[in-house]
């Protein structure tokens, strides 16, 4: 698959070497080639491509934006005609003074987005996170994988992303419309806010549980009601001796009551459960 990426600072730069490392074929959209943010992301794999923006578009089946989103406008504007049928991933968030919601709530970052480049197909994902689960995804020894959200308007944009997603090693989950987009950036604020004001580690991450029956296999939906659970679980992986087995109860409390074990292990934090 051709990729290119329009944003490739602190998120862009770590989200575009795996996929490049995966085999498909990445490429910078950069105004200056030349420049240290460039630099710095082929330091980090010196085979993703750069091109001009209209260039690394024109071949691209899949655009992430990962730009901050104050300059969404002005990079997006420009475009909007060569993004026209393409699947462009919103990895942005409008975070506003004092880690709110940048747009109080009156719509979501890609609801914005989407009227910016009215004929892209727009998916919000990779967003609930930042750059360190980007870098590696592995969380090893729990049967599950970390789960990635997704949302959009165009299900055959959404199956795109969401094979993308398994490729780099996520449970894709998908919530609904782009709609949904208002939430998963309320996720963001509520990770920022545990993570870069609180002081959790930023490797926590959510990821998503089935029901067993008693013999050990996964029960199927009824027809009233299904017996998956929703978004259960939040994964925290720390240095060895920073955590123990956490009771189930509020991620708050749990990331509040975290003591050394010793053992380095990694603590399963339940944080709800929805039948």
């Amino acid at each position: 698959m051709k990729i290119a990426f329009l944003g490739y600072g602190n998120v862009g730069a770590p989200l575009a070497d795996p996929p490049q490392r995966l085999g498909h074929e990445v490429t910078l959209a950069a105004a200056d080639p030349g420049s240290e943010t460039v630099r710095k992301a082929r330091a980090r794999n010196g085979a993703l491509g750069v091109a001009a923006p209209r260039d690394a578009l024109a071949g691209a089946g899949v655009v992430f934006l990962a730009t901050p989103f104050q300059a969404n406008q002005e990079v997006l504007a420009p475009l909007a005609a060569r993004l026209a049928g393409k699947v462009l991933v919103d990895c942005t968030n409008p975070v506003g003074p004092g880690l709110r919601d940048g747009l109080e709530s009156r719509e979501s970052g890609s609801q914005a987005v989407q009227r910016l480049v009215p004929e892209a197909r727009v998916v919000k994902a990779f967003s609930i996170y930042s750059f360190e689960n980007f870098e590696d995804s592995a969380y090893p020894g729990y049967g599950v994988k970390p789960m990635m959200m997704l949302c959009g308007d165009a299900p055959a944009a959404k199956k795109t992303v969401g094979e993308l997603i398994t490729q780099l090693g996520w449970d894709p989950l998908d919530v609904g419309g782009l709609d949904q987009a208002l939430h998963l950036e309320h996720m963001t604020l509520l990770w920022v806010r545990m993570v870069r004001a609180g002081g959790a580690s930023p490797h926590l991450v959510w990821a998503r549980l089935k029901e067993l029956d008693g013999g050990g296999c996964r029960r199927q939906p009824g027809p009233a009601r299904a017996r998956m659970t929703g978004v259960a679980r939040a994964v925290l992986r720390a240095p060895a001796g920073a955590v123990r087995d956490v009771h189930p109860g509020t991620l708050s409390n749990s990331v509040q009551n975290m003591e050394p074990n010793g053992r380095g292990r990694v603590a399963p934090l339940v944080i709800g459960r929805a039948l």
